[in-house]
């Protein structure tokens, strides 16, 4: 079916020619295909595991990549959780030490969310995070901008400037931080 105009037919548009923007269009980079997740499996079958570990390994030498963003992308990993979620963790939703909630105001459905047994290298990085917290801010992964805590498209931006760090795996098939939820339910 057509696409009808939200404008009277004697008015033209002028914006009637102008394509939808691509995310990267100014760069080379191939659209991140929303059913991608890390591992994959290749033309034969077997899992491409190889790109976990790739991105894993490669995310502590990336370029212009802090270690909150690094801690970020690895608690997605580990977790599964969204990169919302982990991007606003607090510390007051962290309890006795092991058991994080995340609170109905800070779902995607509104709804609080079950507790999540945080154990291994989750709780080694929270560990390590909370001796370095701000007194500042409840925030695990604190930061300048207006929401106080780092941002989504901090993370997004972080894997896009490093593709080619990762590997030809990852330039060939882009991905983003909600990839790396999506890996850990496939």
């Amino acid at each position: 079916s057509a696409k009808k105009s939200l404008l009277p037919e004697e008015v033209v548009n002028p914006f009637r020619r102008i394509e939808k923007a691509v995310a990267n269009a100014s760069s080379a980079q191939a659209p991140i295909r929303r059913d991608r997740y890390l591992a994959e499996a290749d033309e034969d079958g077997n899992p491409k595991s190889y790109e976990i570990k790739e991105f894993w390994n490669s995310l502590e030498t990336a370029r212009r990549l802090s270690s909150d963003l690094v801690d970020a992308l690895k608690l997605i990993l580990i977790t599964g959780k969204r990169p919302g979620e982990v991007c606003a963790m607090d510390w007051r939703d962290i309890k006795n030490d092991n058991w994080w909630t995340v609170p109905a105001a800070k779902s995607k459905n509104g709804k609080e969310q079950p507790p999540l047994f945080l154990a291994g290298l989750a709780r080694e990085m929270l560990d390590r995070r909370r001796k370095s917290k701000s007194p500042n801010s409840d925030y695990v992964f604190a930061s300048e901008s207006h929401q106080g805590h780092t941002r989504t498209d901090s993370l997004r931006n972080a894997i896009s400037r490093n593709l080619k760090h990762f590997g030809k795996w990852a330039v060939d098939d882009p991905f983003s931080p909600h990839i790396l939820r999506r890996t850990v339910g496939s």
